[in-house]
């Protein structure tokens, strides 16, 4: 596809979803000439929530993916639009950590089990729960991997803080603290009840940093 036909309404019946492995038509998108009144509901849907018919966003963010792909408006670039406007929606509702969850990855990994949602949907008069629980797998595979990553970087942070001599690993975790933050302050109470370990215990921690001047006493 020519780059000036992303995000470009279909002018004609010629766009079909193929399966990528057998080259068969999977879905027929809704004939060109329902696009106006199509996409116009799909706007209303996307910017109203009455609070007398609330759908939770994740769900309705689910179906917002799901609408775009089944309508196929665009010429080329359907599944990136869909995707993003999923991401959007999420974030205009203040699920911020969507902002670092790849979606794209795991659609990719299960391409076949993205394609069934679809397929399920349609065949079951239209019914979407299919595709929301598809979705959610993502969004929580999705949300894991995060974790993973996240955790992979705090290890290798870690291991470096702990190869200080003269350390332990409480300190250790303390430095990685004031390496993710400069400005953090610590109190001997503070780190009495994050480690679960006696005050004075906490003190000598903090004292012996301030000693080896990776810390400084503030009264």
């Amino acid at each position: 596809m020519e780059p000036g036909n992303i995000g470009v309404f279909r002018t004609s019946n010629d766009v079909h979803v193929m399966n990528e492995v057998t080259g068969e038509i999977v879905h027929t998108p809704p004939k060109y000439n329902e696009l106006q009144e199509l996409m116009q509901s799909f706007c209303d849907f996307f910017n109203s929530n009455p609070k007398e018919n609330f759908i939770h966003p994740i769900v309705k963010a689910s179906i917002l993916h799901f609408l775009i792909g089944y309508i196929h408006p665009f010429i080329d670039g359907n599944g990136r639009s869909a995707r993003a406007i999923f991401y959007w929606y999420l974030l205009k509702n203040g699920y911020w950590l969507a902002e670092y969850l790849s979606i794209s990855r795991i659609i990719m990994k299960t391409k076949v089990q993205y394609e069934k949602a679809y397929i399920y949907t349609e065949i079951d008069d239209m019914d979407v729960t299919y595709f929301i629980h598809y979705q959610v797998k993502v969004l929580t595979q999705a949300f894991e991997d995060l974790k993973k990553h996240i955790a992979k970087k705090k290890r290798k942070h870690l291991t470096k803080v702990n190869h200080i001599k003269g350390i332990n690993e409480r300190q250790a975790q303390i430095l990685y603290w004031v390496e993710k933050d400069e400005n953090r302050f610590f109190t001997v109470k503070e780190i009495e009840t994050i480690y679960s370990i006696t005050n004075q215990t906490a003190r000598t921690d903090l004292e012996e940093l301030v000693q080896l001047q990776y810390l400084k006493d503030c009264h």
